[in-house]
């Protein structure tokens, strides 16, 4: 006989709970399990800092921040330093953030890619906001105990209709950032020196011909070589080098005529060092001529300005040619022998028949004693002292 058997809802109700009980349990498992596999956060102490600014002009040399030129180039720096002496830190963990202000922007042929530490911070520059920001994110370890500066090319300016002056500031922050899913969390051992900011004032200047980015002067001998570099050559004319014994009264000695391009680089040698121009210390600098007669000078480099030749050495010997005897007197035209010399002996091929080293003392000539009777031919002697500073051939004949 066949029975049926209908479970009762309390059964059913039982035979859930525990199925739901199971489950939960088997949830809560896996979620267990999951925290297990994954990978620990690195907590990192560290103390990223930035120091302060600096602004210079294109040779470097600093400038006053309160009288900043409309239109001019200059070089924005920024110290900044991980003041920790244990740790460096992490990648993606922090970036620099600098604001340029109201009245500066970065000079569009500045390449962010070859700005220092790029071997650390990739560089950025956003112009999405109401001023412009360079940005540096960390990706690589920032050693510990480290203290670098950044230098970016930088362009004031004043806004049109242009007033009289404008005023803003730079700022920058050393911020941590701790993206989701980096292996590393930076702690900041010092929130209180991430931020620095300078104010400036951008004025209304005289127009600039040109933009000079290089002036130098390299002496060798009696010779100063002189090279310049510079952008923007428009509507321009020339340039003047000028020389000037006491730094104050300058006179122009050379004229190059202007190319009209955007770079340009030109160079001139001053040779005449040994006649009017010589000097203990002569000062150079560039006037740089505008076609509507506007200029700018350079800054002055002070060279060196002894020419430093001596005068020819001359020297004979006698009797010439030598007969019956087996040594030659030597002696200078001008001048004295003082010091050590090497003397040497030789004929006309290359081969040495004598050489020695005499010690003489402000004297005009002495005695050289061959030592062996020389064949008869044809010889050369020669002198040279052994600072280098006097030396001389002496061709002579035996008999």
């Amino acid at each position: 006989m066949n029975l049926s058997h209908k479970p009762s809802k309390r059964n059913v109700m039982r035979s859930l709970t525990k199925l739901a009980a199971k489950s939960l349990t088997l949830f809560f498992f896996l979620l267990i399990a999951g925290r297990s596999f994954a990978q620990p956060q690195i907590i990192v102490h560290a103390d990223p800092a930035v120091g302060s600014f600096d602004i210079t002009d294109l040779n470097d040399i600093p400038v006053d921040a309160n009288n900043l030129v409309d239109g001019t180039f200059y070089l924005l720096k920024l110290s900044f330093q991980n003041l920790s002496f244990v740790n460096a830190i992490p990648p993606n963990t922090a970036y620099l953030k600098i604001g340029l202000g109201l009245n500066m922007v970065m000079d569009p042929s500045f390449n962010l890619a070859t700005a220092p530490y790029s071997e650390y911070f990739t560089w950025t520059y956003d112009v999405s906001q109401s001023q412009p920001f360079i940005v540096g994110t960390l990706h690589d370890f920032l050693p510990a105990f480290f203290d670098g500066v950044a230098v970016f090319r930088i362009k004031a300016f004043i806004p049109a209709p242009p007033p009289i002056q404008v005023t803003s500031t730079v700022s920058a922050n050393f911020l941590n950032a701790n993206p989701p899913g980096n292996p590393y969390r930076l702690i900041d051992d010092n929130p209180a020196n991430n931020s620095a900011s300078i104010d400036y004032t951008v004025i209304v200047g005289a127009p600039t011909p040109v933009t000079l980015t290089s002036f130098k002067a390299l002496k060798k001998d009696c010779i100063i070589r002189t090279d310049w570099s510079v952008e923007n050559e428009i509507n321009f004319d020339h340039y003047e080098l000028q020389v000037s014994k006491d730094g104050i009264h300058f006179a122009s000695i050379n004229n190059v005529t202007a190319q009209n391009k955007t770079n340009y680089s030109s160079s001139f040698d001053i040779s005449n060092l040994a006649n009017q121009l010589q000097g203990n210390t002569l000062y150079l600098r560039l006037k740089m001529v505008d076609k509507d007669a506007s200029f700018k000078y350079s800054d002055i480099i002070p060279v060196n300005g002894k020419c430093n030749t001596s005068p020819p050495f001359v020297i004979y010997g006698y009797p010439n040619p030598v007969t019956d005897a087996n040594q030659i007197t030597i002696a200078s035209k001008e001048g004295l022998f003082n010091g050590k010399y090497n003397v040497s002996v030789m004929d006309m091929s290359g081969r040495v028949y004598i050489t020695k080293d005499v010690d003489l003392s402000n004297v005009q000539s002495f005695r050289l004693d061959f030592g062996t009777l020389l064949p008869n031919g044809k010889y050369l002697i020669r002198l040279q002292q052994n600072n280098g500073s006097q030396k001389g051939i002496v061709q002579f004949e035996k008999l």
